[in-house]
């Protein structure tokens, strides 16, 4: 890609039809490191959901804390692909340089029970497994994991959701234990 173009350029790019396009002004913004935040963070304002999705993805690995107020504002999106990523944006710290320093729980609490879209609940189910243990996480998660029981025969998405939701559930009773026993020591 010619190194010659602004961000606003490959910003705009990340909107294109040809992937490969989409995907080299990707890596060009991403090589510039957490430099390119401020015109990311504008670029979750996009009118192209291309455009919006690939600036919340960047965030995925280069967000500090300026980036949480635009990300959640991402979170009432009307694609669900683009609210899917915000959310993981805001879950994911490992690829981050340093974890957001958001409280997030209760966001990521309402998403999970209450997105229209099963994939952007699933993806909040995700992110509440690696929440500390909380009295609140569990209750949410037991609600999910029941909310498809008789239901026949169960979606690809209900079915992943429901074991998300079983699976992040297992972690936080665990953690919850542990945190109960050390109190009492």
């Amino acid at each position: 890609m010619d190194q010659t173009r602004s961000n606003d350029q490959l910003i705009e790019l990340l909107g294109s039809q040809d992937r490969g396009e989409q995907y080299e002004a990707y890596k060009a913004l991403f090589a510039q490191g957490q430099t390119v935040l401020d015109d990311a963070v504008r670029g979750l304002q996009h009118e192209n959901p291309k455009v919006r999705r690939w600036c919340a993805d960047l965030m995925d690995h280069l967000a500090d804390d300026r980036c949480v107020l635009p990300l959640v504002e991402l979170l009432n999106d009307d694609v669900p692909r683009v609210r899917r990523q915000a959310v993981h944006s805001l879950c994911c710290q490992r690829c981050k340089p340093s974890p957001l320093q958001a409280d997030l729980t209760d966001t990521l609490i309402e998403i999970a029970l209450n997105d229209a879209n099963l994939k952007v609940r699933g993806e909040a189910v995700f992110g509440l497994s690696f929440r500390p243990p909380d009295a609140r996480v569990v209750t949410a998660l037991e609600r999910i994991s029941q909310e498809f029981e008789g239901v026949q025969p169960l979606e690809k998405s209900q079915r992943l959701l429901m074991n998300g939701a079983r699976w992040s559930l297992k972690h936080q009773r665990f953690g919850l234990a542990r945190l109960t026993a050390q109190q009492s020591e």
